[in-house]
C-alpha cells in the first residue's frame, strides 16, 4: 500500500491542486457542487439527494461550497446546454478549486465529451473533479481506468434508453397511434374516464402540465389500448374550419372566431392561424399518422437541414393508416385540403413581402408585442396602412392593442428627428470612419435578424415538442433546443458587443439627424433604414388618439430603455393606465404572467 503523501506533493506542474481521492486531495479547497436530474420521475436521484451527499464529502475534506450548481431536466448528453463548460471556466480562473458530483453519470452520459471536459478541467484548468458516492483516484492509471469504465457504463444507458424510446415509437407506430403517446388535438384518450390533472398545482400550471404527485389518468377498459377518440367539443369546430377555410374563408378570421367560441390547444392555449395550419397539416384528423422516413432523415442530415421546420404534408413521405376514428374524410384531406394548402404555399412564396421603414422597430406598449403593419378600410372609401399590436392581430382578448397609421407615425419619429438635431450639441463627438459605421450597422442588422430566426425556431420546436403529431421526442426536443439556444446566445453577445463599440465609439453625430430630415421628403422612406437605425433603438406606441402627442416613445439607440419606459409611463393618462389592466396573456402561454415591458 502506497504511503499517505503530503499536501505539498499534491499539485499539478502550474501549482494547481492535483486530482485524486479524499485522502489524496488537499482540504481546505473550494468547490462546485453539481446536481444534475434528466427527468422527474419516481426512480430518480433526487437533487436533494444529491447535494447532501456532495455536501458530506466537502465537509469530510473541510472544504468550502462556493456555490451549488443545477442542470435540472436536462440530459446528460447534452454538454451545448448544461454548465459544465462555466464551471470549468471559472476554475480556470480560480474561482473554485474543483467540482463534487454524486455520481460520474451526473457529469455526462456521453464518454468521448466526457473524457474531453475531464482532460480539459484537471490538465488544463488544474481542477479537481470528485464523485461522491463513487471515489475514485483518478490520478493514477488503474483509478482512471475505472472512472472510464463508469463513464462508459453511463453512456450505454444513455443508449438504452433511446433505444428503448425508439422500440416504443415502432410499436406505437405499428399499432396506428400517435408516436408520443400522448393526447392530440380534437381528441380525447376516453369520454368516461376522469382526465388527469384535477388538484389545485396542476389547475395553476394549464392544460395538459401536471405536477408530479397528481395521480395518473384512470384508464377503463374502452380506452386501456390507448386509441383516441374525437373529442365531441371540438371535432365539430375542427372538420369547420377544415370546410370553410378550403372554401376560400380567411384563415385567421376563423382563427379569431375559434378564439371567441372557447376552442383552444391541447395546453390550454389560444390558436392562431399559423397554428390551426399546422394543426390542419398534421392529417391527424382524416385518420393518418405521418412520420419521416429513415431515409429522409440521412437525406437531412447530409443536406445539413431540420425536417422540424416545415409541416406541410409534402415534408413527410410516409403516412399509415390510424387507429383513431377520422373526423374527415381522407379524400377530403388528399383531394381538396392538400391542393389548396399547395396553392397558398406557392402564392406566399411568389409575393414580395411590402417594407416599410418602421418596419420591426414598432412595439405595443401595453403587452410587449411587436407591432404589424397591415392594410384597413376608411369609412368613406379608401385604405390606409398602419401598425397594430401583434397579440391585437392574432388574438382575441389578450390586449387591446395600439394601431396608429404609418403616415401619422413617420410623421411623428420626422419630428422627433428635427427636435433632437436641432438639440444636439455642435461639437459632439465625432464618428467613426463612415465605412466601418455602415459595415458595424449592417452586420448589427443581419446579427438581428438572425437572432429573431433563431427565437422563432426556439417557439416552432417548443409547439412541435408539445404536439404530439409533432415528430419530436425529449431527447431530440433538447439537443436541438440546446444548439438553437447556444447559437442564440452567441449571436446576441455580438449584438450586445456592436452596441457597446457604437454606443462608445460615438454618439450619433448632428449631420445624421440633418441627413434624415433632409432626405426624408426626397427618396422613398425604406431607403432611409440603414441611417434610421443608427439612431432609433425602439419606437413604443400606446393607446391614444390621433391628437394625443405623447403616445409615442422613441427609444434612441444606447439609451437606457428601462428608465425612458419608467418617466414616460409615469405621464400616462388614466385611460392608457386602464388598458394595461385588460392585458391578459394566461390563454397565450398559461403557464406565464404578463409581464409589463
Amino acid at each position: 500500500m502506497a504511503n499517505a503523501i503530503d499536501a505539498g506533493s499534491c499539485s499539478n506542474d502550474d501549482g494547481g491542486p492535483k486530482a485524486g481521492r479524499s485522502g489524496h486531495t488537499p482540504r481546505g479547497l473550494r468547490w462546485f457542487i453539481y446536481v444534475r436530474v434528466s427527468t422527474a420521475r419516481e426512480t430518480m436521484v433526487s437533487p436533494a439527494i444529491q447535494e447532501f451527499a456532495c455536501r458530506r464529502l466537502v465537509d469530510e475534506e473541510h472544504g468550502t461550497v462556493v456555490q451549488v450548481i443545477s442542470d435540472l431536466d436536462l440530459s446528460g448528453a447534452d454538454f451545448a446546454h448544461r454548465k459544465i463548460d462555466w464551471m470549468i471556466d471559472q476554475i480556470r480562473h480560480g474561482h473554485a478549486d474543483g467540482v463534487v458530483l454524486h455520481t460520474w453519470d451526473r457529469f455526462g452520459r456521453d464518454f468521448l465529451e466526457s473524457k474531453a471536459r475531464l482532460r480539459e478541467l484537471e490538465n488544463e484548468a488544474g481542477g479537481i473533479a470528485r464523485a461522491a458516492a463513487e471515489d475514485i483516484d483518478a490520478s493514477t492509471d488503474w483509478g482512471e481506468y475505472n472512472r472510464d469504465q463508469l463513464l462508459l457504463l453511463a453512456e450505454l444507458r444513455h443508449k438504452q434508453f433511446s433505444k428503448n424510446w425508439r422500440d416504443a415509437q415502432d410499436q406505437r407506430k405499428r399499432a396506428g397511434l400517435p408516436h408520443s403517446g400522448r393526447v392530440v388535438f380534437g381528441y380525447r384518450t376516453c369520454l368516461v374516464c376522469p382526465p388527469r390533472g384535477q388538484c389545485g398545482p396542476c389547475a395553476a400550471k394549464s392544460p395538459g402540465r401536471h405536477c408530479r404527485v397528481c395521480p395518473r389518468q384512470e384508464r377503463c377498459e374502452q380506452c386501456a389500448d390507448g386509441v383516441l377518440v374525437p373529442d365531441p367539443a371540438v371535432a365539430s369546430a375542427y372538420r369547420e374550419v377544415y370546410e370553410r377555410v378550403v372554401s376560400g374563408a380567411p384563415l385567421d378570421g376563423l382563427a379569431k372566431e375559434m378564439q371567441e367560441r372557447g376552442i383552444r390547444s391541447t395546453f390550454g392555449r389560444k390558436i392562431t392561424g399559423t397554428g390551426w395550419l399546422s394543426i390542419l397539416d398534421s392529417g391527424f384528423a382524416a385518420g393518418l399518422c405521418r412520420y419521416h422516413s429513415e431515409h429522409q432523415r440521412i437525406e437531412a442530415r447530409r443536406e445539413g437541414r431540420s425536417l422540424s421546420g416545415n409541416s406541410a404534408p409534402w415534408a413527410y413521405d410516409t403516412w399509415l393508416q390510424g387507429s383513431h376514428e377520422p373526423i374527415v374524410s381522407q379524400d377530403f384531406f388528399w383531394n381538396r385540403y392538400v391542393p389548396w394548402r399547395k396553392e397558398r404555399h406557392d402564392a406566399a412564396g411568389a409575393s414580395a413581402s411590402r417594407k416599410y421603414l418602421l418596419t420591426g422597430l414598432v412595439f405595443c406598449a401595453h403587452c410587449g408585442q411587436r407591432c404589424r403593419a397591415g392594410v384597413d378600410h376608411l369609412r368613406g372609401g379608401g385604405k390606409y396602412t398602419h401598425m397594430r399590436c401583434g397579440s391585437a392581430l392574432r388574438f382575441r382578448g389578450v390586449c387591446p392593442g395600439t394601431s396608429v397609421a404609418i403616415h401619422t407615425l413617420e410623421s411623428t419619429v420626422h419630428g422627433w428627428l428635427t427636435t433632437r438635431g436641432a438639440a444636439a450639441p455642435a461639437a459632439a463627438t465625432h464618428p467613426i470612419g463612415e465605412e466601418q459605421s455602415e459595415g458595424q450597422v449592417r452586420l448589427l442588422q443581419r446579427l438581428s435578424a438572425e437572432l429573431a430566426k433563431e427565437q422563432q425556431a426556439l417557439v416552432r420546436l417548443l409547439d412541435l415538442y408539445e404536439d404530439p403529431d409533432g415528430g419530436l421526442d425529449k431527447a431530440d426536443y433538447l439537443r436541438r433546443k440546446a444548439a438553437r439556444e447556444a447559437r442564440a446566445g452567441i449571436i446576441d453577445e455580438g449584438i450586445r458587443h456592436l452596441h457597446r463599440q457604437l454606443a462608445d465609439s460615438t454618439q450619433p453625430s448632428p449631420e445624421i439627424f440633418t441627413d434624415l430630415t433632409r432626405r426624408w421628403g426626397e427618396v422613398d422612406l425604406p431607403q432611409l433604414r440603414p441611417l434610421l437605425v443608427q439612431v432609433v433603438a425602439k419606437i413604443f406606441v400606446r393607446q391614444g388618439s390621433r391628437w394625443d402627442t405623447d403616445r409615442v416613445l422613441v427609444v434612441p439607440t444606447g439609451a437606457d430603455e428601462a428608465a425612458l419606459l419608467a418617466e414616460w409611463r409615469a405621464r400616462w393618462p388614466d385611460r392608457a393606465r386602464a388598458v394595461d389592466a385588460r392585458v391578459d396573456t394566461t390563454e397565450i402561454y398559461p403557464w406565464r404572467r404578463h409581464e409589463l415591458p
